[in-house]
């Protein structure tokens, strides 16, 4: 770990072939919050990889949205789910080899607060501190089992925010293309919509993220036509003939 930009970490590639890329988690943060796209995320992204590349050719991105020493995600987007959800499905599209801080996957929160205790407290397993795994060596003040729904009642419930991240990493698991392919901007450009496509030899995917808050239909403009098949979505965005309905936080990805 080097915290700091990308022209300060990206010296120390040379010795250490693999370091935490804050400049996406900055940045994947700005959009959700703003809810739009008028940053350039793909634009950007690639202009950092392109600087390490240049310094270390075979580097390994190690992606991340926030990690211990930083307010939870949660948190910083107010406490809004659907918000913190797209922030991990955009982090689960994107090159890299992705990194989760524990309890990220069950909606913790988390300020900075008490020697950075507040954004370090213990995962909630269960209700009450009855799972034996269930650490207390701190009195929580923001995440506890009446803020912050535990594991044992998510992994059942498929519209869980747990749920959404199993899916989503099973799902880049299954394709090349998300977890060793390429990125490159779509050439369509919609504010709203954080889109680009991915591709790893054969295998090529266009990715959309809604990152406002209202529904919005794309028309697939015809350079993007050949990607004809829906193969994953959440919050039901869908595909109908020539255009895509996505949902406000949905994301699609078509083949």
């Amino acid at each position: 770990e080097v915290w700091s930009d990308s022209k300060t970490v990206a010296p120390y590639l040379k010795g250490l072939p693999s370091l935490f890329n804050f400049d996406l988690g900055y940045l994947i943060t700005d959009v959700v919050k703003s809810g739009n796209d008028t940053i350039g995320l793909v634009k950007k992204y690639k202009a950092i990889n392109d600087y390490y590349t240049s310094i270390t050719p075979d580097f390994l991105d190690a992606t991340f949205v926030k990690n211990h020493d930083q307010l939870r995600i949660l948190s910083e987007l107010g406490g809004n789910i659907e918000k913190a959800k797209l922030a991990a499905g955009i982090l689960f599209t994107f090159p890299g080899t992705p990194y989760l801080y524990q309890g990220e996957e069950i909606g913790m929160l988390g300020q900075k607060e008490d020697m950075d205790r507040g954004q370090r407290e213990s995962f909630i397993w269960a209700e009450g501190k009855t799972d034996p795994l269930q650490s207390n060596w701190y009195n929580a003040r923001f995440s506890t089992d009446k803020t912050v729904v535990p594991f044992s009642k998510q992994k059942d419930d498929p519209s869980s925010i747990y749920n959404y991240y199993k899916k989503f990493i099973a799902f880049r698991n299954s394709s090349k293309a998300l977890t060793q392919g390429s990125i490159e901007e779509s050439g369509l450009q919609i504010n709203e919509v954080l889109n680009f496509t991915r591709k790893h030899q054969q295998e090529e995917c266009w990715v959309l993220h809604n990152v406002s808050d209202v529904e919005v239909t794309v028309q697939i403009p015809d350079h993007l036509k050949r990607f004809t098949t829906l193969v994953y979505q959440t919050q039901n965005a869908s595909l109908a003939e020539s255009a895509i309905t996505l949902p406000a936080y949905s994301s699609a990805i078509l083949k």
